[in-house]
């Protein structure tokens, strides 16, 4: 999902040649879910002020499935000293990735064993929101937050976008989280507007799922922090960057 798209796995062709930024059937396929930089910006930073050290002087920045670029948009932003890596299976996103990265990665960010691709460096810090599912309709959060949670380097940490339901107990995701539980659940309030295969608001309930490079691999409960984030104004909760046009 993510700003831009659903990260998928390395060897899926493209469906169409067509101008693609805007055709439906191809944004359905990558479910393209173009996160409001607002949201990026309040919730990857929180995460970030409370588990990366200000000793890490030029972190190394990673979205696994970086679409247009909106989250390293945000990122240069306040960290402009930053070496940010994109990856992306979407090859007409280049152009837009490379204004905002350091290196760009087209293709999908896990193998076919849902292991990281062989080509993607770690990074201090991975800030993402990936797809739910393939177009298959198999779920793929959960292989993107265990991926992510190896790919650290030392004194790291992940950020994701997922359901809140996540977290509910008896669900196969919660089940996950034993295994590899989030230090930190950042809920954001109100509906954020995507822009991608989707129209109009998502009414769905969204969090910022955290877990640093530190964190303990197992628990005998999967048990976090929960803190309900700021509301933002309904324009920060709305995609409306034209590609290309970022601050």
């Amino acid at each position: 999902m993510a700003d831009g798209s659903s990260g998928l796995l390395v060897g899926q062709q493209d469906l169409i040649s067509v101008p693609p930024e805007h055709d439906e059937a191809r944004l359905r396929y990558y479910c393209v879910d173009r996160t409001p930089l607002g949201v990026v910006r309040q919730g990857v930073l929180w995460a970030i002020d409370r588990h990366v050290s200000a000793r890490v002087r030029r972190p190394v920045i990673l979205d696994c499935a970086a679409g247009e670029g909106g989250f390293h948009s945000v990122l240069k932003q306040s960290y402009p000293r930053s070496h940010r890596i994109a990856v992306e299976p979407r090859a007409e996103c280049e152009e837009h990735l490379r204004r905002h990265a350091h290196e760009v990665i087209i293709g999908g960010f896990l193998d076919h064993e849902m292991k990281v691709r062989e080509d993607v460096p770690k990074a201090h810090i991975i800030a993402a929101n990936p797809p739910f599912a393939d177009p298959e309709e198999n779920p793929l959060w959960m292989h993107f937050w265990r991926a992510c949670a190896g790919h650290l380097l030392p004194g790291g940490v992940v950020v994701l976008l997922g359901l809140n339901e996540l977290g509910q107990r008896g669900t196969k995701d919660h089940a996950g989280f034993k295994l590899l539980p989030p230090s930190d659940q950042g809920r954001i309030a109100g509906p954020i507007k995507f822009r991608g295969w989707r129209r109009g608001a998502d009414m769905r309930c969204y969090s910022w799922w955290v877990r640093p490079e530190k964190q303990r691999r197992r628990t005998d409960d999967a048990s976090w922090r929960t803190e309900n984030l700021a509301w933002l104004p309904k324009e920060d909760r709305e995609w409306k960057t034209i590609p290309g046009h970022e601050p």
